[in-house]
């Protein structure tokens, strides 16, 4: 693999990719090379692509894999490579994404793809390679740091506060500080369809589903920290990354 920092990991049943950085500095200047380092366990090969080869920017903001197909969210588009055909795609603003700056990517049945930008979110059709957005109560039109999905239910981390919507009806439920949340600057989120964990800058919350109670936990409950960067759900274990520390509960 290339790069000496890794900013972002994907895998699917076929493959294995990181997203990664090099900087090299130098008397005069500094080079910063990066690239998307892609592995088959099948047959033990991998090989490392950069914008030479079609990845549209070396700011490379988040990763997602599908099968055979990776899809890259950089600051200049979202790229989808077919590592079978070794084929690149890229869209941007001209092809229907409300902003250039793609922050995250989730999928859904019918060959839908979620994309979170800075400018709102959208759903790319994979068979017409066309870009909508979704049909929901209420719009999003505020930078997305992440989409989670747990059957009906996505989940969009914004700087306004976690938006819950069902796919099913397109209703948008806000939730703020107005109904519980600690800060309505929210970080991460991960969801097993009944508690959903919701990190902000200012504590951890968990939403029941069943009963619609919000709890929030921090420092005080013994938390790290109250500034929680990202969320992961491991069986009944929630894997928690502060900005110097990893924690679980």
């Amino acid at each position: 693999m290339r790069g000496d920092q890794v900013t972002a990991l994907a895998t699917s049943s076929e493959l294995v990719c990181a997203a990664s950085i090099h900087v090299v500095s130098g008397e005069t200047q500094t080079k910063v090379y990066a690239g998307v380092s892609i592995f088959k366990p099948f047959n033990q090969s991998g090989r490392t692509y950069t914008t030479r080869d079609g990845l549209a920017s070396e700011m490379m903001q988040c990763l997602a894999a599908d099968g055979k197909t990776i899809w890259i969210g950089t600051n200049w588009g979202l790229n989808r490579f077919d590592s079978k055909g070794r084929n690149w795609s890229t869209y941007t603003e001209q092809d229907g994404l409300p902003d250039n700056s793609v922050n995250t990517i989730a999928f859904r049945g019918g060959g839908k793809v979620w994309v979170g930008t800075n400018g709102g979110l959208c759903v790319l059709d994979r068979d017409s390679e066309s870009f909508s957005v979704p049909d929901i109560t209420g719009p999003v039109d505020c930078s997305i740091h992440q989409i989670a999905a747990a059957g009906d239910q996505i989940w969009l981390v914004t700087v306004r506060g976690a938006v819950l919507i069902d796919a099913l009806t397109g209703k948008a439920t806000w939730y703020t500080t107005n109904n519980g949340l600690p800060s309505n600057h929210t970080t991460a989120v991960t969801t097993d369809g009944r508690y959903t964990w919701v990190g902000t800058s200012d504590k951890l919350a968990r939403l029941d589903s069943h009963t619609g109670e919000l709890l929030t936990i921090g420092e005080e409950d013994g938390l790290p920290s109250n500034s929680v960067k990202a969320l992961c759900l491991d069986r009944n274990q929630v894997w928690i990354r502060y900005v110097q520390a990893t924690g679980r509960i």
